[in-house]
């Protein structure tokens, strides 16, 4: 009698807070995300300007975005590994602080060596945050994943849309080297973000050091993945940064400039939110498909159309690349669940590194070719994420790849 009481008591409990809702946590986390993305939101619309003020040309320009994606990126693959080994989430809590301190220097600098110098060290402060920020995420909730990824993941959206409307009037108004006072959102966020130092503190033992090495089990579909990634980040780290530059060949202002980055992230976040909605509802493969097949037509446009058309295209273009982010990343956990921060690292570090470094290749290409035939290119590479998705397995297909981890 007693046993059938226990069960009948356990059978009807409310369900634990984090299957029925999002933690406060996430949104620390997210918090955290917008303000440490919000300084990469710096670069591109003040390309024009530092163009002209170091008397770049588009070579050296596109340099300056690898420079960036560099360490912001491909350095998250060694974070992700120190911060599997951490007890404390010392990396989410201060590393937003080391980004935003070192970007608010970019109008204090009168050299293209040191412009790359600041770049690298406030990259360097987004690497060391991404890795343990969304392994967090991961550990916080077990249902309702795709959509508290899309949670933490608008906030960096966010925070790069919002960029560009913090430095650009605050340079505009006050000069180049006003840019030191966009440290202060960084400094708020740190004393913010302090309750989650101890926050769902990961396992630290030898077995997770080297659960790694189970990638080797899985590498086929992660590389399928991995591919998918630096496909939609060279289209969004591209068009983010040459959309100024691309405008202002066409006699439109700087401000437009800002404004059209502004509307390519902030509309992107919303297509974040809604490709995690889907993920939680659909095939993620579906996500992933309709992703890339729905963003050439809309980048085209953009290319294309007069205003206000183009910046309506651009967003849906937005909408659609971007919706896959919370995906990818989710997919990259389930195959590498003994190390989240790792495989994040991957998916939101490696992955967008390498994509960046494309933008030096292709700054040269548009020098050769034209800026405008260089985009066209670019928003046909979506296309070829398609076959990509063609032969990465549906949800269900692939248990010799869940038996590897």
């Amino acid at each position: 009698m007693d046993s059938r009481s226990a069960l009948l008591t356990e059978s009807v409990a409310p369900p634990r807070v984090e299957e029925t809702k999002i933690p406060r946590e996430i949104f620390l986390a997210s918090a955290a995300h917008f303000t440490n993305d919000l300084y990469n939101g710096f670069l591109g619309p003040l390309l024009p300007m530092l163009v002209a003020r170091l008397d770049l040309n588009l070579a050296l320009a596109g340099s300056l975005v690898s420079v960036l994606s560099l360490f912001n990126s491909v350095a998250q693959v060694p974070a992700g590994l120190i911060a599997d080994r951490l007890r404390r989430n010392y990396f989410i809590v201060f590393a937003p602080l080391m980004t935003g301190f070192f970007m608010s220097l970019i109008g204090l600098v009168n050299s293209y060596g040191m412009l790359v110098l600041i770049l690298a060290l406030s990259g360097l402060g987004t690497a060391l945050f991404h890795p343990q920020a969304a392994a967090l995420v991961g550990r916080l909730t077990r249902s309702r994943r795709g959509l508290s990824m899309s949670v933490f993941n608008v906030g960096g959206s966010m925070g790069i849309a919002l960029g560009p409307l913090l430095i650009v009037p605050l340079v505009s108004w006050l000069g180049l080297r006003a840019s030191i006072l966009a440290v202060i959102p960084a400094v708020i966020v740190v004393l913010l973000t302090f309750p989650l130092l101890n926050t769902a503190r990961a396992e630290r033992s030898d077995a997770r050091w080297a659960a790694w090495k189970g990638l080797s089990g899985v590498w086929g579909l992660v590389v399928l993945l991995y591919l998918m990634v630096v496909i939609r980040a060279a289209v969004i780290i591209l068009f983010q940064n040459f959309i100024p530059l691309s405008l202002s060949h066409r006699g439109e202002s700087l401000f437009l400039g800002a404004t059209a980055v502004t509307v390519f992230q902030f509309t992107g976040g919303f297509g974040i939110l809604l490709g995690g909605y889907l993920a939680d509802r659909l095939s993620k493969r579906k996500v992933l498909l309709w992703s890339f097949l729905l963003t050439p037509p809309f980048a085209l446009t953009f290319l294309v159309a007069p205003q206000p058309l183009a910046l309506i295209a651009l967003a849906l273009a937005a909408l659609f690349i971007f919706s896959a982010t919370p995906v990818n990343i989710i997919l990259g956990q389930d195959l590498l669940p003994g190390n989240a921060s790792f495989i994040s690292s991957i998916m939101m570090g490696l992955a967008w590194g390498v994509a960046g470094l494309l933008a030096t290749p292709l700054g040269a290409l548009a020098d050769w070719i034209g800026l405008k035939s260089m985009l066209v290119a670019l928003a046909l590479l979506p296309l070829a994420g398609v076959l990509l998705v063609m032969m990465y397995p549906g949800e269900g297909r692939s248990p010799a790849a869940r038996e590897a981890v």
